[in-house]
């Protein structure tokens, strides 16, 4: 009876208009650093399905789980044909979206890509490694990853 009476009294002192809950108030993308460019002793190899003919890895001294929600890491795909894909990218659990913050370039480089903006996570049957990487392994349950050990421990499974 005590705890409610002093709420009551808290909200009162607020005012209804200044009461906000977390989930109320906007979300704020955290400003973030490039990692390291990748190299290949770090590389954490991912099974995406059989639908795919490419190998996808995480570099595991890339990822990191930000107060946002937002699970960042950098992504290498090999292709069958031999060649290497890499990407700075971000997933963010609380909505599924996937945005790319930067491009592998020349002379192991990062880029800007031309368009660096979230995107829904669309499940497909051939390079589906977001749809893998948003429901097995960065965001159970559609919350960020407890620790890197639990995100290296699921891209095992």
């Amino acid at each position: 009876m005590l705890f409610a009476a002093g709420s009551v009294m808290a909200a009162h002192q607020w005012g209804e208009d200044q009461y906000q809950f977390e989930e109320d108030k906007p979300w704020v993308e955290l400003q973030q650093q490039l990692p390291p460019y990748p190299k290949a002793e770090n590389e954490v190899e991912f099974y995406v399905g059989p639908a795919t003919p490419h190998h996808f890895y995480l570099d595991k001294t890339s990822i990191n789980i930000g107060s946002d929600g937002v699970v960042r890491y950098t992504l290498v795909v090999k292709t069958s044909g031999g060649a290497e894909n890499v990407s700075f990218e971000g997933i963010r659990c609380a909505t599924k979206e996937w945005k790319i913050y930067a491009l592998g370039g020349l002379n192991s480089q990062w880029a800007e890509p031309r368009k660096s903006e979230w995107r829904d996570i669309n499940y497909q049957d051939v390079n589906r490694q977001h749809n893998r990487l948003y429901g097995d392994i960065l965001c159970p349950d559609k919350l960020p990853a407890r620790s890197v050990d639990e995100i290296l421990r699921r891209m095992k499974e």
